[in-house]
């Protein structure tokens, strides 16, 4: 690298005449950054081969798909059905899902409300297991890695957000929220997988249903 620094600030003295040696190091330095950065041509963003892909027609994709609404809505049920059907690769609500390993972080409910629904759920031979309690901030974004690289699930449903956000946050710290979504967004884009959040609305109507989710403004 310091070879690639010294090569890069001798062209740039001999192409100035009237720069420094301070203005060739920093010319120097900008280069090797963009260098890491690495910025692509648009031409060469449209000749990528790839294809978006769909857990659910449409709607869920690879990164964050939040379900939001209000207290005792069927937020749960909607995301265990949705999974549910996810795992076993079978329609739902009209729309075609992709069959992966599936998981249900149920982090507000207890196992015996979980067993009550879960019985209520047709047998299935696809995979969908549930965990009943995760760590908070980083500890979180580590634990659900461990569990994408070595069960190799692809749609989890975290049931509900805010239980994993870093301590001390309530949502709706703007800046420690935003990077642990931002870093939750790129785990999913690193194991083409989808968390499917829950969170609840605000009680207070709003013009902009968006503006409802609680702590909207970190999101």
């Amino acid at each position: 690298l310091q070879e690639r620094r010294v090569e890069i600030a001798g062209r740039y003295l001999a192409e100035h005449e009237d720069a420094t040696n301070e203005d060739a190091d920093q010319f120097a330095d900008a280069v090797l950054s963009v260098e890491t950065l690495a910025p692509q041509s648009l031409a060469a963003i449209r000749a990528l081969d790839v294809a978006r892909t769909w857990f659910w027609d449409c709607l869920s994709t690879v990164g964050i798909f939040l379900i939001v609404g209000k207290k005792a809505c069927y937020k749960s049920w909607v995301a265990l059905w949705m999974l549910w059907h996810n795992a076993a690769g079978l329609p739902f609500l009209g729309r075609v899902t992709k069959r992966v390993p599936c998981l249900y972080a149920a982090l507000e409910l207890d196992s015996i409300a979980m067993a009550e629904r879960a019985k209520k759920l047709p047998p299935s031979d696809g995979v969908m297991d549930v965990i009943f309690s995760l760590p908070r901030g980083k500890a979180a974004l580590d634990a659900l890695e461990a569990l994408l690289l070595a069960r190799g699930y692809r749609v989890i449903v975290i049931d509900m957000l805010p239980a994993i956000l870093p301590e001390d946050s309530d949502g709706n710290g703007y800046t420690e929220t935003t990077v642990f979504m931002l870093a939750l967004r790129k785990l999913a884009q690193k194991y083409s997988a989808c968390f499917v959040c829950l969170m609840h609305a605000g009680k207070a109507e709003r013009v902009d249903y968006v503006d409802s989710v609680i702590g909207s403004t970190a999101y």
